[in-house]
């Protein structure tokens, strides 16, 4: 399973930021009278934190996600529906730690929800 994630979020002044984090749980609500058409699935993430944790490189367009600095706000739930997949691929290294920096790479794929 995919479990890695991005959410674009708009803030209150109108700047736009991307949430960057891992899937742990997926929950699917279910109104008490069984009605499908009204139930509701929401992804229960671990986000980064995107002020300490995230990085632009504007050279070469890439996105770099250190999951080292967790986002420590409790607003773990999103929407399917608010959900961009992305990988998060490794730099390649010849040293014994590797960076905790990771390339985010968004996905291009159908939606998740």
């Amino acid at each position: 399973m995919n479990s890695e994630l991005r959410v674009p979020t708009i803030g209150s002044d109108n700047s736009k930021t991307n949430f960057y984090g891992f899937l742990h749980e997926i929950l699917e609500l279910q109104p008490p009278s069984g009605g499908q058409e009204l139930n509701c699935v929401l992804f229960c993430c671990t986000w980064v934190d995107p002020t300490r944790g995230v990085r632009k490189n504007s050279k070469y367009n890439i996105i770099d996600v250190n999951h080292s600095h967790v986002y420590r706000k409790n607003e773990p739930f999103i929407f399917v529906q608010q959900a961009a997949r992305v990988y998060y691929a490794e730099y390649p290294s010849t040293r014994r730690t590797p960076s905790p920096w990771v390339c985010a790479c968004t996905v291009r794929s159908s939606k998740i929800g």
